[in-house]
């Protein structure tokens, strides 16, 4: 669980503990998303009292994965909104502080200054960008070596059309394939949670299966909300279909594949790039390694 929801529980502590019966449709809904174990449960039910039970419940859930309070705060509604209506006021005003102080910039990856400026498909990719809605995906399509991450990079360089078309939320995830496919996507997950969150890292003592639902879960909760649907989520170097299964979160998407058929069932708009440079493309490339003009090359 991230630091800001930690902080709303011990805000609310004397409060939940007054008023919650974990019996009342809490522990329950806990159990039953795998939030909660049957030894935690018979930990809290040790409790004296329907105080020290919630007291107990209160110590354990900071431990439990990024989608507890989530969960915790959806078990709250039935009985006692009152109680999560106040969770959400406090998430909302420290979020609402901290988007104005802290309006973060997009992290991309470093292109080289001997890259060549490809303005035709700079300009159709930016196109399409711009016409992406939420749930729908891009591919740059293409063998390795050809800059479709180049090409990526260079496009949102403009930050006045990341902030206007994305709301400054973009996510690169670069795999790799020196794990299995399964652990690779757990690491990404996890790697795209501490991104979204900025905060602390998620806790080991999960088990991998439970970590990775708690992930998705906690994901897909973000991008469905209004002010975060619109992000754009970066899926670099996707060779395998359980990837685009797994990071399908209903934001806009942009795939960079060499394998379309990983994707090809998210029905894409694909942005070929088998072609090599233009002529004016490469005389471009000669004049940086050069520190020239194109006009002065011999």
């Amino acid at each position: 669980m991230d630091k800001l929801h930690q902080h709303i529980l011990k805000v609310l502590r004397k409060s939940i503990m007054a008023d919650m019966d974990v019996h009342n449709g809490i522990i329950k809904l806990l159990q039953s998303e795998y939030i909660l174990t049957d030894i935690q449960i018979a930990r809290i039910e040790n409790g004296a009292s329907k105080e020290e039970k919630a007291e107990i419940l209160l110590d354990i859930l900071p431990s439990c994965g990024p989608g507890a309070f989530d969960i915790f705060r959806q078990a709250l509604k039935h009985h006692y909104e009152w109680l999560s209506n106040d969770m959400d006021k406090l998430e909302e005003s420290v979020r609402s502080f901290c988007d104005i102080k802290n309006i973060s910039t997009p992290t991309l990856p470093p292109t080289s200054p001997l890259t060549v400026v490809r303005e035709a498909k700079i300009k159709q990719l930016q196109s399409y960008l711009e016409e992406l809605q939420p749930n729908e995906y891009i591919v740059l399509h293409g063998m390795k070596g050809f800059g479709k991450s180049c090409l990526t990079a260079s496009t949102l360089k403009n930050m006045k059309f990341v902030r206007n078309i994305f709301c400054n939320e973009v996510y690169w995830i670069k795999f790799g394939y020196k794990r299995p496919v399964d652990e690779e996507i757990l690491f990404q997950l996890n790697t795209l949670y501490h991104r979204v969150k900025n905060l602390e890292i998620v806790p080991e003592s999960l088990k991998p299966e439970s970590l990775k639902d708690s992930l998705i879960y906690f994901l897909q909760e973000h991008f469905s909300r209004e002010k975060h649907c619109h992000a754009l989520l970066i899926l670099d170097d996707v060779c395998d279909s359980k990837i685009i299964e797994t990071f399908d979160f209903g934001c806009k998407t942009l795939v960079i594949t060499a394998d379309l058929d990983v994707v090809w069932e998210k029905r894409p708009r694909v942005i070929e790039m088998n072609d090599g440079f233009t002529e004016t493309e490469s005389l471009g490339l000669f004049a940086k390694v050069l520190d020239t003009e194109i006009e002065n090359l011999p």
